[in-house]
C-alpha cells in the first residue's frame, strides 16, 4: 500500500487498540479497525462498579490489571463526510455492578452504535446532523477510549438489577444475633427439652 502511513497499517490489524488516535488523518485515509482495550482503562465506567471490577482495575488482590480478561470491544470506520472527519461503529463490554435489589453482582451488557462527528468549532458542533455525537477537537490527537467511554456510559441502565432475585434482608446487629441463636436452637433438637427442664426445676 505505498503512501500509507505505517502506523495506520498496524492500526488497522492491531488486536489491542492505542489509546491515542488522530481522527481527522484516520478520515483522510478512510482507515477501519477493531480490537479491544482491557477494561481497567474505563476508570470513569466501571467507578460505580461491583468491587472485584475495581479491585483488578487497581491491580489489587495480586491481580496484573492487564492480564485482566475483561474488556472493550470495538469496530470503527472512519471517513470524510460532508467535510466533517467521523467514525461510524460499534462498541460493547459487560461490567458488573451491585444489584439494587438482592445486592449480589449483576452483569450489565453494553452494545452500542456508534456515530460520532469530529469538529474544530462550536459553529460545526452544532450543524452537526443526526445521528451523530459530536467531539470538539482542540488538538489533533485525542484519546478515543474517552470518546468511547462517554458512549457506554450514556448506555448504562439508571438502576442495575437482575430479572429474578430476592430481596436483600435489612437487620441490624441485634436481629442478626436473635436469628442466629434461633437457628442454633433449631439446629439442636434437645435445646427444648433442656427449657422444659429447666422451667419445671424453677417451678419446684
Amino acid at each position: 500500500m505505498p503512501g500509507v502511513n505505517p502506523y495506520y497499517c498496524a492500526l488497522m490489524l492491531e488486536s489491542t487498540l492505542p489509546d491515542l488516535i488522530k481522527p481527522l488523518k484516520l478520515a483522510k485515509r478512510g482507515a477501519s479497525f477493531s480490537g479491544t482495550w482491557p477494561l481497567a482503562k474505563f476508570s470513569r465506567l466501571t467507578i460505580d462498579a461491583f468491587e472485584s471490577v475495581n479491585v483488578a482495575a487497581e491491580g489489587g488482590d495480586g491481580k496484573d490489571p492487564s492480564k485482566d480478561p475483561r474488556v472493550v470491544s470495538i469496530q470503527a470506520d472512519f471517513s470524510i463526510q460532508d467535510g466533517i472527519p467521523v467514525l461510524v461503529g460499534k462498541a460493547n463490554s459487560a461490567v458488573d455492578f451491585e444489584c439494587q435489589r438482592c445486592l449480589e453482582p449483576v452483569t450489565v451488557v453494553l452494545d452500542v452504535d456508534l456515530a460520532i462527528g469530529f469538529v474544530s468549532t462550536e459553529e460545526q458542533l452544532a450543524l452537526l446532523p443526526e445521528p451523530f455525537e459530536g467531539v470538539l477537537l482542540e488538538e489533533e490527537e485525542i484519546s478515543v477510549i474517552d470518546v468511547v467511554e462517554q458512549e457506554l456510559i450514556l448506555a448504562l441502565p439508571i438502576v442495575a438489577y437482575h430479572d429474578n432475585c430476592e430481596a436483600f434482608e435489612y437487620r441490624s446487629e441485634d436481629e442478626k444475633a436473635a436469628q442466629e441463636v434461633d437457628r442454633s436452637e433449631d439446629e439442636n433438637p434437645f435445646s427444648v427439652l433442656e427449657q422444659l427442664k429447666g422451667k419445671l426445676k424453677s417451678d419446684d
